[in-house]
């Protein structure tokens, strides 16, 4: 008898144990707000990552957020120009976070087009962002990763297409019909920022001003973006990181066909209103009805002469977008690099993998990109030192040529819009 008391209180025990376990693994939202320690004023942009983890959010305009975090997570709270935070979610639900300036950034050393200064030196507009921002992170491109994080440096996605590289510009306005980009360099050298793998990079500086570009004379008259990649240290033991992330995307505002019976009794309503004919019979509406409810299982009917009906006689009910666009698009990134240095000998060799799909429905769109990076360095004496940078990049790009055009998501949207949804996009026999 009291070895059944016993094993029954053991068991009451572990249940309560496991279920303490239970309730501090639950996933909470955490909500605060961030405010500057030099005024109170709220902090927009600032960031907040989960340590360890790759969920993070930026503060709105007036400094709020939320993140979905659980008990005994961490949250690193980070805004340029001030002094990150870590702190540790307990039972509490909300925060409010102040960050106190990081007056030791005077000290800090920019990249510039001559060389390197220190903050407290400079006298042009330069924005130098550090590459621990981009890595770990679910981001196909250096320019994706930079987006939101610097002042006057806008970054607009030209369409959906994977292959799409987004388009850049500093502080807006260019002139009257004209455009332009900044000047990019990589490591000295012109290149494209989407052929760069964002794990690969160490620093990024931004030249604003005619002042800091103007070394670069008339090439950069819209700004200069100049990458750093990463390299190995002396006196480092030799190191092996891997990071990868999985990404599954849904396109944001994309529209709808309402259904086929309103369409056409919008349209026909218009028509009225302007002393017109109306397009659509009301035999044809309410067979649209009938179509939509599952009545009837062909959208047409054969005239007399052995020709389908016209469009107007049609009465599917098709939303194009839906039929042309996917509801999500997966991508994945996978990295893995070696360095570090022994005596006057400094190693990094990075290799980055990057699939993204496409939109368009009923085609194999994507993109794959490979890319490698190896830089070896010696110092054979105090003043020489010979180096040696290896870059390669492939990019794999499969998709529908749209009217001769590639990849134009503009073109199939406009499609898409200009179709009506009493149309099928199967012929009335069922064929494609």
């Amino acid at each position: 008898m009291k070895v059944t008391t016993k094993l029954l209180l053991l068991i009451i025990l572990a249940g309560m144990h496991f279920s303490s376990l239970a309730q501090d693994k639950v996933s909470k939202i955490i909500s605060g707000s961030i405010v500057s320690g030099d005024n109170k004023a709220a902090l927009k942009g600032a960031s907040i990552v989960l340590k360890g983890k790759t969920i993070g959010v930026q503060s709105d305009d007036k400094g709020q957020f939320n993140i979905k975090a659980e008990k005994g997570d961490i949250l690193v709270v980070s805004s340029i120009g001030f002094t990150s935070q870590e702190i540790t979610v307990g039972n509490e639900s909300r925060f409010v976070i102040t960050l106190v300036s990081s007056i030791s950034t005077l000290d800090d050393v920019v990249v510039v087009g001559y060389g390197k200064q220190k903050k407290s030196n400079l006298t042009s507009a330069v924005t130098q962002i550090d590459g621990a921002v981009l890595q770990n992170r679910p981001i196909k491109s250096v320019a994706e990763g930079l987006q939101g994080f610097v002042a006057g440096f806008n970054v607009n996605t030209v369409n959906g297409s994977p292959e799409s590289n987004p388009s850049l510009n500093v502080r807006g306005f260019t002139g009257l019909n004209s455009t332009g980009s900044p000047l990019v360099l990589v490591d000295g050298v012109e290149r494209n920022l989407g052929d760069i793998n964002p794990n690969d990079v160490e620093s990024v500086s931004i030249l604003k001003d005619a002042a800091a570009s103007a070394i670069y004379g008339s090439r950069a008259p819209y700004g200069v973006v100049l990458v750093t990649t990463r390299s190995g240290k002396k006196g480092e033991k030799s190191r092996i990181n891997y990071s990868g992330s999985t990404l599954i995307g849904t396109p944001i505002g994309m529209p709808h066909w309402t259904n086929s019976w309103e369409y056409a009794e919008k349209l026909n309503e218009k028509y009225r209103n302007n002393l017109l004919t109306t397009l659509f019979s009301d035999a044809t509406i309410q067979k649209m009805k009938d179509f939509g409810s599952g009545k009837l299982s062909v959208w047409n009917e054969p005239l007399p002469n052995g020709q389908w009906g016209a469009h107007y006689d049609s009465y599917a009910n098709n939303d194009w977008f839906s039929t042309m666009f996917k509801n999500q698009n997966p991508s994945q990134q996978h990295n893995l690099d070696l360095s570090g240095g022994s005596g006057n000998t400094t190693y990094y060799m990075g290799i980055g993998y990057n699939k993204a799909a496409g939109l368009i429905v009923g085609s194999n769109d994507k993109k794959e990109r490979f890319t490698s990076l190896l830089k070896v360095k010696t110092d054979v004496t105090d003043w020489l030192g010979i180096g040696l940078t290896m870059n390669y990049v492939k990019s794999d790009e499969t998709g529908l040529n749209i009217r001769g055009r590639g990849r134009d998501y503009t073109d199939m949207m406009n499609n898409a819009a200009a179709s009506f949804p009493n149309w099928s996009d199967l012929s009335p026999n069922g064929s494609p």
